[in-house]
């Protein structure tokens, strides 16, 4: 089982524990220990053992789930779709300068993931990197009837 690596090493920091100590009070071995503190896995028996010698339920050592990329990119390309509809409605607006000023506020189940405001060239693409797997892609078009055309690529 996957446990959360700071979580361990919190709790036994905020006792001054060694991982040593750690390993006798828990019964575990020392290598065990520096295994789990390393790379965050453990048997379901040493979770046991070391949420017990911490006073905490297993529980609070897991890992918490991390929702999966596909549905993470799902999410965000379908509220993308939305907001690029929302702002090409709410910017067509009469052209009076050539850099164009785009708010961008991007959010997922009330969580806000960006809040940018992007000063952008007449079709010039400029970059926002929400995560390590999602970046939007923001190019403004002035069109010859002076409206202002908003395109968005996830």
């Amino acid at each position: 089982m996957q446990i959360n690596i700071e979580s361990v090493k919190s709790q036994r920091n905020k006792r001054a524990w060694s991982q040593t100590q750690l390993a006798d009070v828990s019964g575990l071995s020392l290598r065990t220990i520096q295994r789990i503190e390393k790379t965050g896995s453990a048997s379901l028996e040493s979770v046991k053992s070391i949420a017990s010698v911490f006073e905490i339920e297993a529980s609070d050592l897991q890992k918490t789930a991390i929702p999966p990329v596909k549905k993470m990119r799902a999410k965000l390309s379908a509220l993308l779709g939305v907001i690029s509809i929302m702002l090409s409605g709410f910017f067509v607006l009469t052209a009076t300068a050539q850099p164009v000023m785009v708010d961008l506020q991007l959010r997922s189940s009330g969580e806000t993931l960006a809040d940018v405001q992007i000063l952008n060239e007449d079709n010039v693409e400029s970059e926002v990197q929400i995560s390590d797997v999602v970046k939007v892609l923001l190019t403004t078009a002035i069109e010859s009837n002076d409206t202002i055309k908003i395109s968005t690529k996830v």
